[in-house]
């Protein structure tokens, strides 16, 4: 079965990296590969459905658009719709969230539970123009640039997590506003709501987690999703997930995902549509690869310097990405 060709060729066999989600989740820090930062354990955005057997995982600028749209058009799933029961998913949630149900749960309905990641530096480079666009205040716009580079959008992510972090470890210390919650600052929002205590716990998550640890979610790097996203008892998300691909072999992967997916809607929708399906998805031209970005190092402000991608390297923030991912460090950092 395509099912086990997935989950042997896929699961975290490339590294030892055994170490690196207790470590993420409970702020390990110190040197070597597997030590990771001090963060909040969260729910995480998922895409699922229980008939088709599958769920994805999202992480933010590793292909996640698309795979979204691969997922709403071939099985109607999306973040705001699932088949299975959410009555245990958090109050008023908007989005369907890896904290809606037990690991035991998941591995049982889902027999597909992947995700893509990408390249730690060409992640974040692409999450800086994501926030660029978001926020035209960064980079000018109206207003005065906050962050007109990649390497100043690196500083003031890392300067904010150092912050936060001490005045996590210090909480009775005198604060400044922007890390005057650490309880909210450290965690991820809170979904949207019309009752009134949706609107309270999202009114205080804009006075103060706004401020807090993301200068925008699409920075956040993929083990903070992975690994700090955890299922309703706690287990991290790759523990869960038991097909992982990398966006650098996106061409090649591509049709062993949607293959599996478009078996299960032949099974259920007929040969026809699964075919039609087929012609539309199976092929795919993807770039996510840092190959071009080089020539651009130095000339292309959404591009960080060398100097602080050995910066990236070196934080607690992001350093723990290359080890646990299976990358290999950038040059800039051997």
């Amino acid at each position: 079965m395509l099912k086990a060709t997935i989950n042997a060729s896929h699961r975290w066999t490339d590294v030892d990296n055994s170490t690196c989600p207790p470590n993420f989740v409970s702020g390990g820090g110190g040197g070597g590969g597997g030590g990771g930062p001090s963060l909040a354990a969260h729910g995480n955005y998922v895409v699922e459905s229980a008939r088709h057997s599958v769920l994805y995982v999202d992480v933010l600028k590793a292909a996640s658009t698309t795979v979204k749209r691969m997922l709403k058009a071939t099985i109607n799933a999306s973040h705001r719709w699932t088949d299975v029961d959410n009555s245990t998913c958090p109050p008023n949630f908007v989005k369907t969230t890896s904290n809606c149900w037990t690991a035991g749960f998941m591995r049982e309905a889902f027999d597909l539970r992947f995700t893509f990641v990408r390249d730690p530096v060409s992640l974040f480079e692409s999450g800086v123009r994501q926030a660029w666009a978001m926020r035209p205040s960064y980079v000018g716009g109206n207003r005065a640039a906050l962050f007109p580079t990649a390497d100043a959008v690196l500083d003031a992510q890392l300067a904010r997590y150092d912050e936060l972090r001490n005045a996590a470890a210090n909480s009775s210390s005198r604060m400044t506003i922007s890390s005057s919650r650490p309880d909210l600052l450290l965690k991820a929002p809170p979904p949207r709501g019309n009752s009134t205590a949706g609107s309270a716990a999202w009114s205080d998550y804009t006075n103060y987690g706004n401020r807090g640890l993301w200068l925008n979610e699409h920075l956040q790097p993929a083990l903070w999703r992975l690994a700090g996203g955890v299922t309703a008892d706690d287990v991290p998300m790759t523990e869960i997930v038991n097909w992982v691909g990398r966006t650098e072999q996106m061409a090649q992967l591509w049709p062993e995902v949607t293959g599996y997916i478009l078996e299960s809607v032949a099974a259920h929708n007929g040969a026809n549509k699964a075919a039609r399906l087929h012609e539309r998805f199976i092929a795919l031209g993807h770039r996510n690869s840092r190959a071009g970005d080089a020539a651009a190092r130095g000339t292309d402000p959404s591009i960080l310097t060398a100097d602080a991608v050995r910066r990236m390297c070196e934080s607690d923030l992001f350093r723990a990405e290359w080890h646990c991912l299976g990358y290999q460090l950038p040059p800039e950092c051997q």
